[in-house]
């Protein structure tokens, strides 16, 4: 017989089934044995009476986390998952686990958690923990929903290369490799191809990749490998046709999310899934700096947005404007890139997308001009022959064009209301963790 998943025993009632799953939990008794089955789909309940002598006996050596197949007759229980459990004829043990687990897979309560490494050290058996397979079907279809909306808008997609042979960013937590008797880094973003897209006359480009930064930093947010949606369009007029065009690739893909999973998220994490506005606010840093000094939480030695002011400015935009989600616009020029576009000389036409407390995405309009972009680069003291082979891509007909980086890992940590960004990340990389 086929095997069926656990979600659809419900229909199965009266009819003899096939089952894989792990033991989650088992319960002996004298003359009965219950096990609770686990499927990615969900859970249900396996009785195993005493005259089915061998199942039974294999039931009371069966270890919890043991991989099983079983065969047996739906049987409705309004008490039990689903409303169904199974009485099993048959049972084969697929693979044993061993007695005792290095962590566990069902937690009673907050004083027997474990902590995030020693989870992060047995993965796999993490993993296990259905809240913990939902962020990843919700994080699969996150990047599913964002790819629709870029391809129903004709954008082409295209893998981009992890070995550069200079940096992307700056000369700052690259890390170096060896290529072959050459010097070569790891992509720091995509930055220099996806701006090589709208040269070659692609208009609209986005592709989905790992980033690696060399970054000293321990904290819920930084990891030196992590994956970035990157965007770039050509023939815009201003920053602005960037944040019209980011407004709505997260209104799009909230509105699927909440379709799906807007129920199971609530139930699960605590949070409701935001509705993102019509038009989402839009302040200068300038009117930010202001609107920081009257709530008491202002930096003005700092040009950029401390995390501080991040937060205090979201906690601003959801009081004043009733929006999970504000554009700060109009960065100095001094904290950003070379390639941004300057606005006068001491600003650029750049801005961040700020979501529950934390930068997001920073989105902007490149400087597509030769000649001004050998400038801003010489102003940075930044060497030209080190970046000829960017600089090139402007030599031939580039078209006004602008981008954005977002941090799916990061947004979807918001989006669930999660203390640290290793939790939405498969396999995570930072200062000292290389394994698993």
């Amino acid at each position: 017989m086929q095997r069926i998943t656990i979600s659809s025993l419900k229909s199965q009632i009266g009819n003899s089934v096939n089952l894989y799953g792990w033991a989650e939990t088992i319960r002996k008794q004298s003359k009965i044995i219950f096990i609770i089955l686990r499927d990615r789909s969900g859970k249900v309940q396996l009785v195993i009476e005493k005259d089915t002598k061998k199942e039974f006996e294999l039931a009371e050596d069966l270890s919890n986390e043991s991989v099983i197949a079983v065969k047996g007759q739906v049987v409705e229980q309004k008490q039990a998952f689903n409303g169904v459990e199974i009485k099993v004829e048959h049972m084969e043990v697929l693979s044993k686990a061993e007695q005792i687990l290095p962590i566990p897979v069902v937690e009673k309560g907050k004083q027997e958690q474990t902590s995030i490494n020693k989870r992060l050290d047995y993965r796999w058996i993490d993993l296990r923990k259905p809240q913990n397979a939902l962020i990843f079907e919700i994080g699969t279809d996150l990047i599913r929903f964002m790819s629709e909306f870029f391809y129903d808008k004709d954008f082409i997609q295209a893998a981009t290369p992890k070995i550069m042979a200079s940096p992307s960013e700056s000369n700052a937590e690259l890390f170096e490799i060896k290529y072959f008797g050459k010097k070569a880094y790891l992509a720091q973003s995509a930055q220099f191809y996806k701006q090589m897209a709208m040269a070659s006359g692609f208009e609209g480009f986005f592709t989905f990749g790992d980033t690696y930064r060399a970054d000293p930093s321990s904290t819920i947010w930084h990891m030196t490998q992590f994956v970035t949606l990157d965007v770039e369009k050509s023939f815009i007029e201003s920053e602005h046709d960037i944040f019209d065009l980011e407004e709505d690739l997260i209104r799009f893909t909230l509105e699927k999310i909440h379709e799906k999973y807007g129920k199971k998220i609530e139930d699960t994490f605590g949070i409701k899934i935001p509705n993102m506005k019509e038009k989402t606010p839009r302040i200068t840093m300038k009117e930010a700096k202001d609107i920081l000094e009257k709530v008491g939480c202002v930096d003005r030695g700092s040009a950029d947005l401390t995390t501080k002011e991040e937060k205090a400015i979201c906690d601003w935009a959801q009081k004043e404007k009733g929006s999970d989600f504000i554009f700060v616009y109009e960065f100095p020029w001094d904290v950003r890139p070379f390639y941004h576009m300057k606005r006068g000389e001491n600003t650029t036409r750049s801005g961040d997308l700020l979501f529950r407390g934390r930068e997001i995405s920073t989105d902007a309009q490149r400087e597509h001009r030769y000649d001004v972009l050998v400038n801003q680069l010489q102003e940075k003291k930044l060497k030209k022959e080190e970046l000829q082979h960017y600089l090139d891509f402007f030599r031939y007909g580039c078209p006004p064009h602008g981008g954005f980086g977002l941090g799916p890992e990061r947004f979807l940590m918001l989006l669930l209301g999660l203390n640290n960004i290793r939790e939405v990340t498969y396999l995570p990389r930072d200062m000292k963790r290389l394994l698993p």
